[in-house]
């Protein structure tokens, strides 16, 4: 058994994979219901060209806050743990999602 500041690491690594593992997750869900939903063909030529604005916006949305949580995550468990290299990706994420939700 190891000193308390080593199990309380392993615990915060484990919590904080799982943490980042679940918003990539959620993250795809979310863009994936969104081309699922949307990808009925309207009988208007209009409305089609207008959902597959919405169906491209979603699934770009989609790849670039999954991609800032991949990021997020192989940053957290690459490097040893005393560098916090992974805040340069994980600070700027609420932005992200801010932003992917004003431009759709």
């Amino acid at each position: 058994m190891g000193s308390v500041s080593s199990l309380y690491a392993r615990r915060t690594l484990i919590a904080q994979g799982v943490t980042f593992a679940s918003t990539i997750l959620c993250d795809t869900l979310i863009s994936g219901s969104l081309v699922y939903f949307l990808r009925e063909k309207p009988l208007n030529r209009s409305m089609r060209i207008g959902i597959g604005k919405i169906t491209i916006y979603s699934i770009n949305i989609g790849l670039i806050t999954v991609g800032v949580s991949t990021i997020t995550l192989i940053t957290w468990l690459a490097p040893p743990h005393p560098q916090f290299t992974w805040e340069i990706f994980f600070f700027p994420a609420a932005q992200i999602y801010v932003i992917s939700i004003l431009v759709s």
